[in-house]
């Protein structure tokens, strides 16, 4: 990389086909919908160390795999495409996708590398680590079947095997670098602009909100004109709780200070039984002072009514006369 830095970059090329401006996102996506097969590629033995990075991979439109992370940091691309030219690496497994703004963990890259890995051997892929191996071990005569089954005993031969793979090693150097845990998903940075990011006050009330349960208030705009209203006339409601004040005060034994204040009452001869556990007399006072309506509701005799015997009898005389 310090190589590359000393030419000026000039061995890093970008391709791409045409882009189009999203009105509704401010974004530019690819017209190409197909979905990303690679992300960068390098050109083997190559003098001048090229990495040609496919553009079109990192302005796919959301729509074509929702809720899937396709494009990934350059700075990832970069150090996976170095590896292909400095440690001679290879593209052994196709990795799984992760959800939208994570990438591959650690465990990750482990669990689809052990599911994978032998799928590389059918020839030519597997050829050349083989071809490295006998060189290492002076055994020109060593097999492919010979190599496979010492993986089962040899695990630092097949840690070695893992490390040729471009993908592996990258996600090594990359949690090393970050200090990334073994099994996190690293998250992927978006790109902000400063003048679009606001004074943090809807951050600030959001996150209130979460702590501290408050809850959000809506509040409507004052009308610049105000609304003249017509007077208002007495409603019936009105009338009926006038009439339960008057009886009220009729229950308190108090002064009438209507139009029979200077009438004689007649005073009511009540019964004891009778007085009620003056829940009417508070309903009244309460409907009085607090605005209340009144709700009527017939209420159905418990007993009833008794017809004097006098009355039969007079009423028994008439059914004889006629």
């Amino acid at each position: 990389m310090r190589r590359t830095a000393d030419w000026g970059f000039e061995n890093i090329w970008v391709v791409s086909t045409d882009f189009v401006l999203d009105e509704k996102t401010h974004a530019y996506y690819s017209i190409s919908n197909d979905d990303p097969k690679a992300y960068a590629f390098v050109l083997k033995e190559d003098a001048e160390c090229r990495i040609v990075i496919v553009a079109d991979a990192f302005h796919k439109r959301p729509e074509i795999l929702q809720g899937i992370q396709m494009a990934v940091p350059p700075e990832r691309t970069i150090t996976h495409e170095t590896t292909h030219i400095v440690s001679g690496t290879y593209d052994i497994v196709k990795y799984g996708l992760t959800s939208t703004g994570f990438l591959l963990s650690g465990q990750n890259v482990k669990d689809d590398f052990l599911a994978r890995y032998a799928e590389y051997f059918e020839p030519p892929n597997f050829d050349q680590f083989v071809t490295a191996v006998a060189k290492k071990q002076n055994a020109p005569q060593s097999s492919k079947k010979t190599v496979i089954k010492a993986f089962q005993t040899d695990p630092l031969l097949f840690t070695k095997f893992k490390l040729t793979d471009a993908q592996l090693l990258t996600t090594i150097i990359r949690d090393f670098a970050n200090q990334n845990r073994f099994y996190n998903q690293p998250c992927v940075k978006r790109k902000t602009k400063a003048e679009e990011m606001g004074d943090g006050k809807l951050f600030t009330v959001l996150a209130m909100m979460q702590t501290v349960n408050f809850f959000v208030l809506e509040q409507t705009k004052d009308l610049e004109k105000k609304q003249e209203l017509s007077e208002m006339t007495p409603t019936r409601s009105t009338q009926i709780r006038d009439e339960v004040a008057n009886f009220a005060r009729i229950m308190r034994g108090g002064e009438d200070k209507n139009e029979f204040h200077d009438n004689p009452r007649v005073k009511r001869e009540t019964k004891e039984e009778g007085l009620g556990d003056s829940k009417l007399f508070s309903g009244a006072t309460t409907m009085q002072t607090g605005v209340f309506l009144v709700i009527e509701q017939a209420k159905r005799l418990e007993k009833k009514q008794a017809v004097p015997k006098c009355r039969q009898k007079y009423l028994l005389k008439q059914e004889m006369e006629r």
